[in-house]
């Protein structure tokens, strides 16, 4: 049976989201990144301090759960101080592959009533060894204790699907949920998702946090014509600070480090065929569908 919409309807709770891809920088390099092209590629641009960025969350007078992911988050610097900053007016969900130490900081100093959750990346080339994986557990550990909602998360790329279960296996005898994200992207030739087997969309189904992942692997998360909030309450950004209704739409629409950001005040159609914001796509659509005028109006703004 595919699972219902728990963490999609999580986020429904928080009026504005946005999803920001703090930095480019990554200590890992995994072939599967959906950031591969860019991650370690560009010079970072120009880095603010932990209170220039409260301050800059703080101008648009509202409230936010803040999805903060890389590359990898904790690269950025004095990224603990910058979450201390922003966790006094405003909610967190952290990506991370947990190689940090500062991992240890961040728990002892925000307050976990604060963060919505923390998605552990497990990635398998980087703890195959016994070492590393133990690492990985222990600061899981250390976060579990001090109440932080925390998921591990693992990538079904073709090569992994000998070793899937098995880390699974280890990390629920841990006491560490974990949920399997479909890969997208090209793999020797093949195009995914569309191109898992049966029995890989059957594992997916079986790990997957909610029926998300399905739905993109069988090309049904589709809302085109179909009002959604983003743009008005839910938005991407980009490290630096250009802000775009999604990643599926991210043409820019403003930037928060320049105070050019304003929420859109209407909703507005989807015009893309395939969403690929994942769970904030679901949590965002209406279920009221567009006139066909007002798609093509909006088609025609979006691309001028």
């Amino acid at each position: 049976m595919i699972k219902k919409h728990i963490h999609t309807f999580d986020l429904m709770q928080y009026p504005y989201r946005i999803n920001w891809e703090i930095t480019q920088q990554c200590n890992f390099s995994c072939a599967y990144c959906s950031n591969y092209e860019t991650v370690n590629k560009a010079t970072p641009p120009k880095v603010y301090t932990p209170a220039e960025i409260a301050s800059f969350f703080e101008h648009t007078e509202k409230q936010w759960l803040i999805l903060i992911t890389g590359g990898e988050p904790f690269l950025y610097p004095d990224f603990v101080e910058v979450c201390t900053e922003l966790s006094k007016h405003h909610f967190l969900q952290i990506n991370t592959n947990l190689s940090s130490s500062e991992t240890f900081r961040f728990a002892d100093s925000i307050p976990p009533d604060k963060v919505f959750n923390i998605s552990a990346s497990f990635h398998h080339y980087y703890r195959k060894e016994e070492n590393d994986k133990k690492e990985f557990i222990k600061k899981c550990h250390y976060l579990l204790a001090r109440d932080f909602q925390l998921i591990a998360n693992l990538v079904a790329y073709p090569t992994l699907f000998d070793t899937i279960e098995n880390d699974i296996a280890t990390l629920k005898s841990e006491g560490i949920d974990s949920m399997l994200f479909g890969y997208r992207g090209l793999y020797q030739g093949k195009q995914y998702p569309y191109a898992y087997s049966p029995y890989e969309l059957e594992l997916i189904k079986k790990y997957a946090i909610d029926d998300t992942e399905i739905k993109i692997a069988t090309n049904s998360l589709n809302y085109y014509g179909y009002y959604c909030e983003a743009g008005r309450h839910y938005f991407s950004m980009k490290e630096n600070g250009d802000i775009g209704r999604c990643f599926t739409l991210s043409k820019k629409i403003g930037n928060l480090f320049d105070d050019s950001f304003k929420t859109i005040e209407k909703l507005r159609p989807c015009i893309s065929h395939q969403c690929t914001d994942c769970y904030n796509g679901p949590a965002s659509v209406t279920g009221k569908k567009a006139a066909t005028f007002n798609i093509w109006l909006e088609k025609k703004r979006y691309n001028k």
